[in-house]
C-alpha cells in the first residue's frame, strides 16, 4: 500500500481543511495575543503561540496538498498570478537584509495562501461561509461588550472605540473587512434568519466604522455603498441596453471626483480639518510617502525583503524619520520586494479584477476596491497574518474559482 493511500485512510481531508479553516479565520480575527495588552514588543521578537500555530496549520494543510495534489496544481496552474506574487514574497528573504525575520513573515502569508487555497477546492463553500458568519459574528458581540464594559477597549488618544485592536484606525479597518464579509454572507443566505444575522451585522458593523473616526474606514464604507448603488443601477438599466454603459459612466465620474476632490477642494479641507481631525497631508502622512522614496531608491528594483523593514534591529534611523510604518501599503510593498514585486502585485489585481467583470461577480469587484482604499493610507496590504491577508487572499483566490467555474476550465471533485 502506498504512503498516499495510508494516509488517505489515517486521515479525513475534508475535516482537517475545515478545521485548518476555522483555526485560521479565528486567528486572522483575534489574533494569538491576549486582547488589551498594548506593549511594545522588542525588534523583530517572536510570539511562540503564533509561531505554533501557523506551523501546524501549514504542516496539515500541506499534508492535504500532498493528498489532493492533482486539483491543487491544476488549480495553482490556472490561477498562477497570486501564486507567483507570494512565491515571490517568500523567495525575497534570500536577499532581504534580515533573512530570518522575512522568511518567517513570508512563511505565514504562504501559510495563509495554502490554508484558504486546500479550504476552497475542498470544502463546500457553504461550510466555509458558516465559518466565517459565526467567527465574525462572535468577534462583533465581544467588541460590542468590550466597548461597553472595558475602559481599555476606548482609545485614550481619540476617545472612540479600538475594540480588540491597538487602535481606532485597525479598529475600523477590521469591521469594513467584517462589513464586506456580511455582504457576501447575505448574497449567499438563503432563509430569513440568516437575513436577519446578515442585516444585523452589516448595521453594527457600519455604526462601529462610523463611531471608529476612522476617516479611511468611513470613505471606504462610502464608497463601498456608492459602488453597490453603481452596481444596482446596471441591473435595474439591463433591460434597455444601457446599464453597463451607464454604470459605467457613473463609476468613471466617481472616480474622477474623488481624485479632484482631495487634490483641490477647500470644501474637504474644512471637512477633513475640523470633523475628522485632519489636514490635507493626511496628518503628515505624504511626508512619510516622500521619506519612503530614499529607502526605495536603495533596494528599487528588488526590494530589502518582504516585511524585513520596520521592527527590525536596523530600522532605528527610519524609525526615528517616519515612524513605524509607510501609512501606505503599495508603498511598503514597493519598498519591500522592490520594482519585480510591485509589478508581480499589480499583476494580481489587474488579472483578478478582468475575471470578476468577466464573470459577473459584483461583490468581489466591490471588496477588491474597498482593499485597496483601505491600504492608501494604512498598511496592510498582504502582511503575514490578520484579518486584511485571509480576507483579501480569500476573496482572490474565490474570484478565481468562480471564473475557472464560469469558463468551465475547473471542476471541483469533492
Amino acid at each position: 500500500m502506498s504512503v498516499r493511500n495510508i494516509l488517505y485512510n489515517l486521515l479525513e481531508y475534508k475535516t482537517i481543511a475545515l478545521f485548518n479553516f476555522a483555526v485560521l479565520v479565528f486567528v486572522s480575527f483575534f489574533g494569538t495575543s491576549p486582547p488589551f495588552r498594548y506593549e511594545r514588543s522588542e525588534f523583530g521578537s517572536t510570539n511562540p503561540v503564533n509561531q505554533i500555530v501557523y506551523t501546524s496549520l501549514f504542516l496539515s494543510s500541506l499534508i492535504i496538498v500532498i493528498m489532493k495534489r492533482e486539483a491543487v496544481f491544476e488549480f495553482v496552474r490556472k490561477e498562477r498570478y497570486l501564486t507567483i506574487f507570494i512565491l515571490y514574497c517568500v523567495l525575497s528573504a534570500i536577499w532581504a537584509d534580515y533573512p530570518a525575520i522575512s522568511f518567517r513573515r513570508s512563511f505565514q502569508l504562504f501559510t495563509v495562501f495554502q490554508v484558504v487555497l486546500t479550504s476552497l477546492i475542498l470544502i463546500k463553500f457553504e461550510k466555509q461561509l458558516n465559518v466565517i458568519k459565526v467567527i465574525i459574528t462572535l468577534y462583533t458581540i465581544i467588541s460590542a461588550i468590550s466597548i461597553a464594559v472595558v475602559p481599555e477597549a476606548i482609545d485614550p488618544v481619540f476617545n472612540s472605540p479600538r475594540g480588540l485592536t491597538l487602535q481606532k484606525n485597525s479598529f475600523g479597518q477590521i469591521f469594513v473587512l467584517i462589513f464586506l464579509l456580511y455582504l457576501i454572507l447575505n448574497q449567499f443566505s438563503k432563509d430569513s434568519l440568516n437575513k436577519v444575522i446578515t442585516m444585523g451585522g452589516l448595521i453594527v458593523s457600519a455604526m462601529f466604522i462610523i463611531t471608529s473616526l476612522s476617516t479611511t474606514a468611513l470613505v471606504t464604507l462610502l464608497y463601498i455603498l456608492a459602488l453597490l448603488l453603481i452596481f444596482k443601477v446596471d441591473i435595474f438599466f439591463k433591460d434597455i441596453r444601457i446599464g453597463r454603459a451607464f454604470s459605467g459612466i457613473l463609476l468613471f465620474f466617481l472616480i474622477v471626483f474623488a481624485i479632484l476632490f482631495s487634490f483641490n477642494s477647500d470644501f474637504l479641507e474644512i471637512v477633513v480639518s475640523q470633523y475628522f481631525g485632519k489636514d490635507l497631508t493626511f496628518t503628515g502622512r505624504t511626508e512619510k510617502w516622500e521619506g519612503m522614496l530614499y529607502h526605495i531608491s536603495n533596494h528599487f528594483w528588488f526590494g530589502c525583503g518582504y516585511d524585513s523593514f520596520w521592527d527590525v534591529p536596523g530600522n532605528l534611523n527610519a524609525f526615528f524619520e517616519i515612524g513605524n510604518t509607510a501609512h501606505n501599503g503599495f508603498i511598503e510593498i514597493f519598498n519591500e520586494l522592490g520594482f519585480v514585486g510591485f509589478s508581480s502585485m499589480a499583476a494580481v489585481f489587474v488579472a483578478h479584477f478582468y475575471r470578476a467583470v468577466k464573470s459577473n461577480t459584483v461583490f468581489n469587484i466591490v471588496a477588491l476596491i474597498a482593499i485597496l482604499l483601505l491600504n492608501f493610507t494604512e498598511s496592510a496590504l498582504f502582511r503575514g497574518r490578520g484579518g486584511l491577508s485571509f480576507v483579501l487572499i480569500w476573496i482572490l483566490l474565490f474570484n478565481s474559482l468562480e471564473y475557472f467555474i464560469y469558463k468551465n476550465k475547473f471542476i471541483i471533485k469533492q
